[in-house]
């Protein structure tokens, strides 16, 4: 099967890959001097360049560069100049996904980080092996000292907007 490079902008890309797609853009051709570059916002910022390859113009992003770019939601620009102008093209978001292979377990996200302490603190609940023993105790107190934990419907609602969050930061295929 042959790579086909996309025709325009990527949604979601992996850091610590190649980046490549193209772009033609009739009211901005290649031909007439136009240069185009994209401006990203997010993480981290940075900048790309498109190069000209015939009639289009060709993005191409080699790993050892984007090894770099943190990972998450990006918002980015493109723009294309020539002597002096400066037009925005297009406009839109790209999410990176982390190099897994490159990850350690210390490369969570929060999301992931809070998400797994949620779903840790519930299972304790729901076994009665938190703190005082019972699933079913929500706040104690033992000689003066008092315990409130946070109640169970409300974890329910943290797990759950956490699950959206860590959700959010998926490429969908």
């Amino acid at each position: 099967m042959t790579f086909q490079v996309p025709s325009s902008e990527p949604a979601g890309l992996v850091a610590g890959d190649t980046w490549t797609w193209t772009k033609t853009l009739p009211d901005y051709p290649v031909g007439e001097g136009w240069a185009l570059t994209y401006a990203f916002t997010g993480p981290a910022s940075f900048s790309i360049a498109a190069t000209v390859v015939g009639t289009a113009y060709s993005v191409t992003v080699i790993p050892a560069t984007t090894a770099g770019y943190a990972a998450g939601r990006y918002d980015w620009r493109s723009y294309a100049t020539k002597a002096g102008e400066r037009h925005q093209v297009e406009a839109g978001i790209l999410v990176v996904q982390p190099n897994v292979a490159a990850l350690t377990g210390a490369n969570q996200t929060h999301a992931a980080t809070m998400l797994a302490l949620l779903q840790a603190e519930m299972e304790r609940r729901l076994t009665g092996a938190s703190a005082g023993g019972s699933a079913a105790i929500e706040d104690y107190s033992v000689a003066g000292r008092s315990v409130r934990k946070i109640p169970v419907l409300e974890l329910r609602k943290l797990i759950a907007r956490y699950q959206q969050w860590e959700g959010a930061n998926q490429i969908v295929d």
